[in-house]
């Protein structure tokens, strides 16, 4: 809501989460993981157009890969 707040329409908006089954889930990281599905409604709820995700592997934490979502938004 915030991004949403403040970023002009047509304006867009990068972002990384780690990736989860569920829709949201708090790892033993502390850090939180969404899915893909509720990154695509929380998007649309704040005004935002999906343009692109990909999976990809966010980064490494003790030699196991983290999966992550990449996203391009846009706000409509």
């Amino acid at each position: 809501s915030g991004v949403s707040r403040v970023l002009a329409p047509g304006g867009r908006f990068a972002l990384t989460l780690e990736r989860s089954d569920a829709d949201m889930e708090l790892r033993p990281s502390l850090r939180y993981a969404h899915s893909e599905r509720h990154l695509r409604e929380e998007a649309s709820r704040h005004g935002f157009w999906v343009d692109r995700v990909e999976a990809r592997v966010l980064r490494e934490e003790q030699r196991q890969a983290i999966p992550g979502l990449f996203a391009w938004l846009r706000k409509g």
